[in-house]
């Protein structure tokens, strides 16, 4: 969010109209369905940076898929970051976008161009938890400290064993100053 600042704006006005301006209120959980920015906002995070930056698939029948022939037990990996930035399914693939994800601006792109909790019948069984979580972490955070990047012009430092994490973020947290009123 830190990096957008024009888009985390957009966030932030969100979080106030929907959930009020008082961090210290308890969030419903019917809320968060109407945080319909914040839930773009986190999508067009998990485009550019997948958790997983791949799946793994095993041939369980010999197949064909892009042309080549796989026999059965042959294993397959999906490059999703590769896919998530594909020009073929999105428009400026390498820009942060997150209006790309709202209904009104959703683009005619491939239903697997965009998989970060894979897809079909191996659907990650947590997507919709995942993201209530998530919507839940980004109101309580912004909602109550102002968080800036120490050097919003260093590269995000990540890896990846079995999942992508960041090794180091440096940031100024404060308190955010409520408004008497």
């Amino acid at each position: 969010m830190c990096k957008n600042p024009h888009e985390k704006v957009k966030v932030l006005k969100e979080l106030d109209e929907v959930l009020g301006s008082d961090p210290k209120k308890s969030i419903p959980f019917e809320s968060l369905d109407r945080l319909k920015y914040t839930e773009a906002f986190i999508k067009e995070v998990l485009r550019l940076n997948p958790v997983l930056p791949f799946l793994w698939k095993m041939a369980t029948n010999d197949d064909t898929l892009g042309g080549m022939k796989w026999k059965a037990g042959t294993s397959v990996f999906i490059n999703v970051y590769g896919t998530h930035t594909h020009p073929n399914n999105w428009e400026r693939p390498e820009e942060f976008i997150p209006a790309r994800h709202l209904e009104e601006h959703k683009m005619k792109a491939d239903r697997n161009a965009y998989i970060p909790f894979g897809g079909g019948p191996r659907l990650c069984p947590g997507k919709n938890f995942a993201m209530a979580t998530l919507k839940l972490l980004t109101a309580l955070l912004f909602r109550r400290f102002d968080i800036e990047l120490v050097d919003k012009n260093a590269p995000l430092k990540t890896s990846f064993t079995m999942v992508r994490h960041c090794e180091e973020l440096k940031v100024n947290i404060r308190p955010k100053i409520p408004i008497a009123g």
